[in-house]
């Protein structure tokens, strides 16, 4: 009974393995488009290990047109492709969020752009 325990908690720890390794890249990538961009509030969200959200809080470029959120989703997802070794991307999203407090009562509206990474070169 003691090593089926053993077993179990073995096979629990290597199943979690490339969470840590998803967690660092998503920080660098994080701390990059911040570095890039001069953006305050940046967050990352990885879904099944292969889909990946990009969060902008409060940006300047919530009130730019479409086109150029693009281009900016485009352009993060070269950083993304970079920097996400923990697995390959699939896909991925830029969400661009407007959040407002007005004493007890929050607000948030986004706007979401396909970072288009399946029409990016495959990493070497």
């Amino acid at each position: 009974m003691k090593k089926k325990g053993i077993v179990l908690i073995t096979l629990a720890i290597c199943s979690c393995g490339n969470i840590g390794k998803e967690m660092t890249d998503m920080q660098t990538i994080g701390t990059d488009i911040k570095q890039k961009y001069h953006f305050e509030n940046v967050g990352t969200t990885i879904n099944n290990g292969e889909n990946l959200q990009v969060s902008l809080i409060n940006t300047t470029y919530n009130d730019s047109s479409d086109k150029a959120k693009q281009d900016l989703a485009d352009s993060i997802a070269l950083i993304c492709i970079r920097d996400f070794h923990a697995a390959k991307l699939v896909s991925g999203t830029v969400a661009f969020v407007k959040k407002s407090n007005l004493g007890m009562l929050n607000t948030s509206t986004s706007d979401s752009y396909s970072m288009n990474i399946h029409k990016l070169p495959a990493k070497q």
